[in-house]
């Protein structure tokens, strides 16, 4: 039991860093203009794309 409890005080801050980090990845930084026309750059990713290979 005290297992779980050290590894829940591990992998709390973790997550917690990884939230903070999205909120200001969707939030923040499309309000940087610099950052914002880097986005709108890069291409937009295709994840339907079916391999040739069978």
């Amino acid at each position: 039991m005290e297992d779980l409890i050290i590894l829940l005080a591990f992998m709390s801050p973790l997550f917690l860093v990884l939230t903070i980090g999205g909120v200001v990845a969707d939030f923040i930084f499309p309000h940087i203009k610099c950052i914002n026309r880097y986005i709108n750059r890069l291409p937009m990713m295709q994840n339907d794309i079916k391999d040739d290979k069978k």
